[in-house]
């Protein structure tokens, strides 16, 4: 490997590494008939980090968390 393409392949290496970060949880919440649950506070809380996240459901009962 020719040494200027060696910076090229760090680049995108740790490019590739910081790219896995990231994430989203999505779901639906439903009470026991089946029927989605409007407004429901939704929580998810990384134990390494400490960081939470919060939404609440739309009127399908469904969320979207980036994490």
């Amino acid at each position: 490997m020719p040494r200027l393409q060696l910076p090229v392949w760090l680049f995108l290496f740790a490019a590739a590494c910081f790219a896995q970060d990231r994430g989203t949880i999505t779901g639906i919440i439903t009470d026991p008939t089946g029927a989605a649950v409007p407004g429901a506070a939704v929580k998810a809380i990384n134990p390494a980090t400490g960081l939470t996240q919060t939404a609440s459901t739309t009127a399908e009962g469904t969320f979207n968390l980036l994490y």
